[in-house]
């Protein structure tokens, strides 16, 4: 019993999480970026629309935050077992501020929301019905907090070794603390991962096409891992990391069918984003009409800024989820 309430000597500090990511983005860039393809696969999968599925999680979080403010946790078992929840009246002029998207398509996806009877407003309340939430989507869940897990366990592993950290989880400790704290965690993922959206938002102009964007560059990551494995190259700096995916020989590039199938976006949208991301420099496309990134100066650095960011705010989630799994073991 003592050692447990000692365990809040070992707290981790999120500032050491985030110069660690920062700094070695290189490491873990594959399963980072698989975490974050696949979340944006079923979100995309839900309402065949990333919009929606935003104004989704957008209203969510204010349930999962009441929860929170009134220190109540719900575990994955009795989450998946509701069939509603009730948040305040929604104004769509704050949502399409929050989420940047204009005010008549937030009208329209609400409405929509509406129709399909997934939520129901009132003249004080909104009800978030959890219809969505079929057994599908439930096992599409827990193969993401799978994922997250792989993810969580590999920099753990590695902050271990280096000295960060005083202890190193194990994907089943990570997972028993994310089921255990459900709607606790879930809340935490949603205070990173909206603003990371929003801000990609920002630089592409819309979630498919950076979700497109996404799936190219991982692609070729691949290719850029191998490379600087065989050659023993270890890179620290997150400029020489983009200008990697530039100027390797080698580069592997995908089709328009390939990243249809693997994002779920109709194949039409994806080649109108396409054309828009060879358009700006984004990615380039070759002789045998396979895309691969290609990143001119400017926006090397625009991504590369952004992408400190999100290892602020994934620093912060990362160290919850730790500190909360030590409290719990």
């Amino acid at each position: 019993m003592e050692e447990k309430y000692t365990k809040t000597l070992k707290e981790i500090e999120h500032k050491k999480i985030f110069k660690y990511l920062d700094q070695n983005f290189n490491y873990f860039s594959i399963e980072w970026m698989n975490v974050i393809t696949m979340w944006l696969s079923n979100s995309y999968s839900t309402y065949n629309s990333h919009n929606k599925y935003l104004i989704h999680v957008y209203l969510l979080k204010s349930y999962f935050e009441f929860l929170s403010k009134n220190l109540v946790k719900i575990d994955w078992e009795d989450f998946f077992k509701l069939t509603e929840v009730e948040i305040k009246k929604i104004n769509i002029a704050l949502i399409s501020k929050d989420l940047l998207i204009s005010k008549e398509t937030t009208r329209r996806k609400i409405e929509e929301l509406e129709t399909e009877k997934t939520i129901k407003r009132t003249l004080k309340t909104t009800k978030i019905k959890l219809n969505i939430y079929n057994y599908k989507f439930q096992e599409k869940n827990k193969k993401f907090i799978k994922l997250m897990c792989k993810f969580l366990t590999q920099i753990s592993e590695d902050l271990y070794k280096k000295g960060i950290i005083y202890n190193d989880f194990n994907k089943e400790e990570l997972e028993k603390t994310i089921l255990k704290n459900y709607s606790h965690v879930w809340k935490e993922f949603f205070e990173m991962i909206l603003p990371f959206w929003i801000d990609w938002k920002k630089i592409f102009g819309n979630v498919e096409t950076f979700h497109i964007y996404l799936i190219v560059f991982q692609n070729n990551n691949y290719e850029i891992q191998k490379y600087l494995k065989y050659n023993k190259i270890n890179i620290t700096n997150k400029k020489d990391y983009m200008l990697m995916h530039s100027k390797i020989i080698k580069k592997t590039g995908i089709n328009t069918m390939s990243i249809s199938n693997l994002s779920g976006i109709p194949r039409g949208t994806v080649i109108r984003k396409l054309n828009f991301l060879v358009k700006n420099g984004f990615i380039n496309i070759d002789n045998n009409k396979l895309y691969y990134p290609t990143i001119i100066a400017n926006l090397e650095s625009l991504i590369a800024k952004q992408n400190s960011k999100n290892m602020e705010r994934l620093s912060i989630f990362v160290t919850k989820i730790y500190n909360l799994t030590i409290a719990s073991i």
